[in-house]
């Protein structure tokens, strides 16, 4: 990466925002490298076959990370595959963790979204959680936020995907 690559990020990031303290700079790494590394890419290479964008939002009422670190890649992955349903000793090794009526319900709905996908080709062929997901495009911007509730949004990380699209292009 070029120097001057690196000063625009560094102006997007840092500079502009008139960030002082170190825990505002740590964030705002974060925030880089969620957006550079999951985001832009997915935001504006956008292909033709019918796709569904998604950010998982939801804090797992057992987890042991600050709020400021926000969810991580693979958080979701428990849920889509029912492990809040789960009490069996063989797991408990792997997610030892007391899952709470809440986890149960949004890993209830991921189970769902991901099941009539990969029935339908469409994850609400009708609502879940009272929502329809609309396909992602280029020109609609659509995306499901999956937290402790369901809720179709558009626009994800607009500004900061545009960055990335001048950076990346």
């Amino acid at each position: 990466m070029g120097q001057s690559v690196a000063n625009k990020i560094i102006a997007e990031y840092i500079t502009s925002r008139h960030l002082t303290t170190p825990e505002q700079c740590r964030d705002a790494v974060i925030q880089i490298r969620t957006d550079f590394d999951f985001i832009a890419h997915s935001v504006t290479r956008s292909g033709h076959a019918k796709q569904y964008l998604y950010e998982f939002t939801y804090h797992a009422t057992h987890t042991n990370r600050p709020a400021w670190a926000g969810v991580t890649h693979a958080s979701e992955l428990p849920f889509v595959f029912g492990q809040p349903f789960v009490n069996d000793q063989f797991f408990a090794h792997v997610f030892p963790y007391s899952w709470s009526p809440q986890d149960k319900t949004v890993s209830s709905n991921m189970i769902t979204l991901w099941t009539n996908f990969v029935k339908y080709g469409n994850p609400t062929p009708q609502s879940v959680g009272g929502v329809n997901w609309p396909p992602f495009s280029l020109d609609s911007q659509s995306y499901l936020d999956i937290g402790s509730s369901l809720s179709a949004k558009v626009d994800l990380a607009g500004e900061r995907v545009r960055f990335w699209d001048t950076i990346l292009n």
